[in-house]
């Protein structure tokens, strides 16, 4: 995701890309494996969220196309065995043109020897249109990421109350 979306118009020395698979602040379908920051001029960013699987599924699609409610840009990694993207295609035709209709970005992953990947986009996404109260939702979930990245202003300790 670094090559992907690094930039020379966000801040200087703050992270983009976040490993968050493990923190998982939502339910299922608000879990997002990666997020990353695009910054495009200096004060506008565009969120990104990555949903990873080991095999191209249609509850790996739809658990990336429901980010699209809280992120700009939604993918879905799958791991594939040849350095082609036409596997995907092949595997699951209808399951492939359904996803990209719907705007989803695909990204292939071929194992490379020890434990690292390739990893190259076949699709890009389309850039999704946010509703409010589901990025502010997101922007709580992943707070600390995002403070990091400089997307938000840290709290500085001081807590909104929540009511329930």
């Amino acid at each position: 995701m670094e090559e992907l979306y690094a930039s020379d118009a966000g801040p200087e020395d703050k992270p983009f890309v976040f490993d968050v698979h493990s923190a998982r602040k939502g339910s299922s379908f608000e879990n997002v494996d990666l997020i990353a920051v695009h910054w495009r001029p200096r004060n506008v960013c565009d969120l990104i969220t990555v949903e990873v699987k080991l095999e191209f599924s249609a509850h790996a699609v739809q658990q990336a196309l429901n980010y699209a409610r809280f992120s700009h840009r939604a993918w879905v990694a799958v791991l594939v065995e040849s350095g082609s993207a036409s596997e995907l295609v092949r595997k699951a035709p209808t399951l492939f043109e359904y996803a990209i209709s719907r705007g989803l970005g695909i990204l292939a992953c071929r194992r490379r020897q020890g434990k690292s990947y390739d990893v190259f986009p076949v699709h890009w996404p389309l850039r999704n249109q946010l509703d409010p109260l589901e990025e502010e939702e997101f922007h709580e979930r992943y707070r600390e990421h995002l403070e990091q990245a400089g997307v938000i202003e840290p709290r500085n300790g001081w807590r909104f109350p929540r009511f329930r």
